[in-house]
């Protein structure tokens, strides 16, 4: 009879050959001696791994009983999308998609008064979808891609801001999309007629991942706060250098992936800065200018440098805003956007000089630190303090729910400002029928709550800001992003200082 020494004995040196490690429990990276800290380790190289995950779903047919009012509709080549209300919850918005003479049931798509989603069609998986980029709540995007066979229509929805892309350049375009205040990414591909997604964040244990389309290169942040770039070359992410310039912890950017603001037809309504009820003059100037720190990160500017005629009323930096304290994040009343942001807002400035106005911009950049905050205040029911001013006819409980608060907001990319007009020889601000971040249905756009006066001093600015390719926001008609944003998929967190 074997002595419970030499079992145990036994028991170890099977442990040992067998790897440490049971062979029905084998990890998703590959093991290496340095695997702990991917990207500053000798390791350079780091396979994929694929996992199952549910896909493709076949679209059942739509019921008429559930259509309401039909807000728009979109043609791609030989579909039909409807956009429309709910019956019976009118702010719930869903579409449809008729491919023959079939309409086919897409689903819950986004909330209010929001018409302008994104239909469009792309290639991906070595086929052409129909994509639909919807939202969930304010800058919370989903993205429905549906295959329109004719016998056998299918959907793929992913609740995350997506990129199509040839990640792994072997000719066929995968899905990268990106979520959370920590950046999760993942690749989504088909392979056998199944769905296969690799969990970035998880394969590289790093607290970040993002991805830029434009270089197809992946920045991951481990644990050691650095960004470090990777590239993926068939099922290999190989390690190309650190990015020395980029954030570290304290500045960590917040992705969506694709967030929209999805390419945002739903950006962030969570901003609130200066209002002053039924008044539409600003604070008087600041007699003295903040101090700049100047330590921005590459292709960040301050507003004021190119827009010196420009008034800032910036009230996340003070009390006077929502929350009624300053806001985290804010240690100056400072507009920081991106020099492409800034350079297209100069040419509308200088377009407004020539009718004697400016603009006056309420806010800019936005740290994730600062949206952070909004979500801790929105956990306090009993902290009213602001309500008369901001959002005197919706509950606070309510503020989600109705995208009026979101967990990621256009503006911490940089390119997004919220802004209106004055007359250059006193500073009065124009007319708009509420004040800037009125959390209320009469800041829609197309609110029928305002005077004509007041809707054409809406329409002016829109004017001038699509002119120079900015993209409006219809449930805010402050509220615009440049079309073509440098970061449409990075969410930056450093200070405003």
């Amino acid at each position: 009879m074997l002595s419970l020494r030499k079992i145990a004995y036994i028991f170890a040196m099977l442990y040992i050959l067998t790897g440490c490690r049971s062979p029905i429990d084998e990890p998703s990276v590959p093991v290496t001696e340095n695997n702990q800290d991917v990207g500053t380790s000798i390791e350079d190289s780091v396979e994929i791994v694929y996992k199952q995950v549910e896909g493709l779903k076949p679209l059942g047919q739509a019921s008429s009983s559930q259509k309401g009012e039909v807000i728009a509709t979109k043609k791609v080549n030989n579909t039909k999308v409807e956009i429309y209300r709910v019956r019976g919850d009118e702010h719930v918005l869903a579409a449809s998609i008729s491919v023959g003479s079939t309409n086919y049931d897409i689903g819950e798509i986004g909330y209010g008064n929001m018409a302008d989603f994104p239909i469009e069609e792309v290639e991906v998986f070595g086929d052409n979808y129909i994509k639909i980029i919807g939202a969930i709540g304010a800058n919370s995007p989903v993205a429905d891609y549906i295959l329109p066979d004719p016998e056998r229509p299918m959907i793929l929805h992913i609740e995350a801001h997506t990129v199509e892309a040839d990640v792994d350049q072997d000719g066929v375009k995968e899905i990268v999309s990106t979520v959370g205040t920590a950046a999760n990414t993942t690749i989504y591909k088909l392979h056998n007629k199944q769905m296969m997604a690799s969990d970035l964040n998880e394969l590289m244990k790093a607290q970040m991942v993002m991805y830029d389309p434009k270089t197809n290169i992946f920045q991951i942040q481990n644990s050691n706060t650095k960004l470090a770039e990777w590239k993926l070359q068939g099922s290999m992410l190989q390690f190309i250098n650190t990015n020395t310039t980029a954030e570290a912890t304290s500045t960590v950017p917040t992705v969506p992936t694709s967030t929209t603001a999805p390419a945002d037809p739903i950006d962030t309504i969570d901003s609130a800065d200066k209002y002053l009820p039924n008044k539409h003059t600003p604070e008087p100037p600041v007699t003295r200018e903040p101090e700049k720190k100047g330590h921005l990160p590459e292709s960040f500017v301050y507003l004021d440098e190119y827009i010196p005629s420009a008034q800032q009323v910036m009230g996340y930096s003070g009390e006077n805003n929502f929350v009624g304290t300053p806001i985290d994040g804010y240690l100056a009343p400072l507009a920081i956007v991106t020099e492409e942001a800034a350079l297209a807002l100069q040419a509308v400035s200088d377009e407004l000089e020539q009718q004697g106005l400016i603009l006056v911009f309420y806010d800019a950049y936005r740290p994730q630190k600062a949206v952070d905050h909004f979500i801790r205040w929105s956990l306090d029911e009993e902290d009213l303090l602001m309500k008369e001013s901001f959002y005197p006819h919706e509950e606070k409980s309510t503020l989600f729910k109705k995208g009026y608060l979101s967990k990621r907001s256009g503006h911490s990319r940089g390119s997004t400002v919220d802004v209106t007009l004055a007359y250059a020889d006193t500073g009065e601000e124009l007319d708009m029928g509420s004040p800037v971040d009125m959390l209320d249905v009469i800041s829609n756009f197309n609110t029928e709550q305002i005077t004509q006066e007041q809707a054409a001093n809406r329409q002016l600015l829109k004017q001038l800001m699509t002119k120079h390719n900015f993209k409006s926001y219809s449930k805010e008609w402050w509220h615009y992003t440049l079309k073509a944003e440098p970061f449409p998929n990075k969410y930056f967190d450093f200070d405003v200082e």
